[in-house]
């Protein structure tokens, strides 16, 4: 095409019916008849061969503090420690820049930060759902990170959330000091609300949120359908382990286990308590004296208010073994007093009688 032209181009398609479409008209001009000269690709970029920062003012090129790199073309997960030591409290930047093997050097990157002659070991502390009237604790960990004593003059903190802080806490430099803060909830619902510390430092705060929920006290015992024990020898003691899985919210408390026939007895400690989702184990005993079947109802108490006793069966029998029989071969041909028949017939091995 000419230079310097106005021309115009026309599209159109056709189906598989043969049927062409409207042509579509595009006008454009031509201004150069030839490529355009592109210039040569750039070189390779070269290794970054050194790095530095500083914090808040920058001293000039090459005057930062020198980072422990080596060489490469790209560079990531480069550690640095701080040193913070000496900062005023409040808030810094941090600036990092590169310098090529050509000299050059990058523009900075920056990151602010806050110091602090004080810190929490957490922003808020998370309690969950807690059953009413229960309670459940979190630790807040105040760490002293200047180089003097600081002290802890007063914790405010308001109900159903209560700390054990109670008198004035020196924190040595470097050193921390942990308050015990508990959540318990006598209504249901979610709560909100800060912790406040007054130190020597400034005033800090730490959120709270619990959910106070309804307690369900519940308890299982597996296998609920019981046990038999079977044919059992007279004055033998065969056991078999129950076990009782805490299935509610709350602990629950073991008080006492008993059975309908003295010849079952249960192993157990009274006062045990099984965590939420955490289960015992009653180990049942079982002694016939007399031959004859057996029976009895396995009951299990709490003294947890709400949670119910469970129950389930044992079964079974005593029997008297009796002396093992003498067996007596004939002497005469082809009978032996030893084996019996001679030759040997039959499948060779031990037979019980």
């Amino acid at each position: 095409l000419a230079p310097a032209t106005t021309n115009h181009l026309f599209l159109r398609t056709r189906n598989t019916e043969g049927s062409w479409s409207i042509t579509a008209v595009k006008q454009f001009a031509v201004s150069i008849t030839a490529d355009p000269a592109y210039p040569a690709a750039p070189a390779p970029p070269g290794n970054i061969v050194a790095a530095e920062y500083f914090i808040d003012t920058d001293a000039g090129h090459g005057s930062g503090t020198a980072v422990n790199i080596s060489a490469a073309a790209n560079i990531s997960n480069a550690n640095i420690t701080l040193p913070v030591t000496g900062l005023t409290n409040g808030l810094h930047r941090l600036f990092i820049r590169s310098k090529n093997n050509e000299g050059r050097w990058s523009i900075a990157n920056t990151a602010a930060f806050y110091t602090d002659p004080i810190s929490l070991s957490a922003d808020s502390l998370l309690y969950g759902n807690v059953p009413l009237s229960t309670t459940v604790y979190k630790n807040l960990i105040i760490t002293n990170d200047s180089n003097t004593s600081q002290t802890i003059n007063a914790v405010t903190v308001g109900a159903p959330f209560t700390s054990n802080f109670s008198t004035v806490r020196t924190v040595a430099a470097g050193a921390s000091d942990t308050i015990r803060v508990d959540f318990t909830p006598t209504s249901a619902g979610m709560f909100i609300q800060p912790i406040q510390l007054q130190t020597s430092a400034g005033n800090y705060s730490a959120g709270l949120r619990g959910n106070g929920v309804t307690q369900v006290p519940s308890w299982t015992i597996s296998p609920a359908t019981g046990h038999d024990y079977g044919a059992v020898p007279l004055n033998t003691t065969p056991s078999f382990n129950f076990t009782i899985q805490n299935t509610g919210n709350i602990p629950a408390t073991l008080s006492n286990v008993t059975t309908t026939n003295g010849a079952f007895v249960a192993g157990f400690t009274a006062g045990t308590v099984v965590p939420v989702n955490g289960s015992t184990s009653i180990s049942v005993g079982f002694t016939p004296v007399v031959v004859g079947p057996y029976n009895s109802q396995l009951k299990i108490e709490s003294s947890t208010a709400g949670v119910n006793f469970v129950t389930t069966n044992v079964t079974g029998s005593g029997f008297n073994p009796g002396a093992a029989p003498v067996l007596q071969f004939l002497t005469g041909s082809p009978y032996n007093s030893n084996t019996g028949v001679n030759p040997a017939a039959g499948q060779a091995g031990n037979y019980v009688y």
